[in-house]
């Protein structure tokens, strides 16, 4: 399950590339969110930024799984506090990646 979070639906990377990964593969699920609300006239995916309550609903096995977290080192930073103090994750299942230059 990839949640992915974006300003505006343009700002979406690799859109196409994860629709064809989907339909390739049928465990491959992709959750959409848009923290701009001025820009989501029209959207009809989540919106907001990804926060315990997302991860819950989107993910209800989230303690038999492991996270991947790439983003700017801020974003990083507030989901692996998150994950590890909201949910309860054992920081051993957290591997991330700091994009800097966002």
């Amino acid at each position: 399950i990839l949640l992915y979070s974006a300003r505006t639906p343009e700002d979406i990377l690799f859109r196409d590339d994860f629709s064809r990964m989907c339909e390739q593969n049928p465990h491959l699920k992709v959750v959409y969110s848009i923290t701009d609300c001025e820009a989501c006239a029209g959207w009809e995916g989540r919106t907001g930024r990804i926060g315990a309550d997302m991860v819950k609903e989107e993910i209800p096995d989230l303690l038999e799984r492991y996270f991947y977290i790439c983003g700017p080192p801020v974003m990083v930073k507030v989901l692996t506090s998150m994950l590890q103090k909201d949910l309860n994750l054992p920081m051993e299942k957290v591997i991330y990646e700091k994009f800097k230059g966002y």
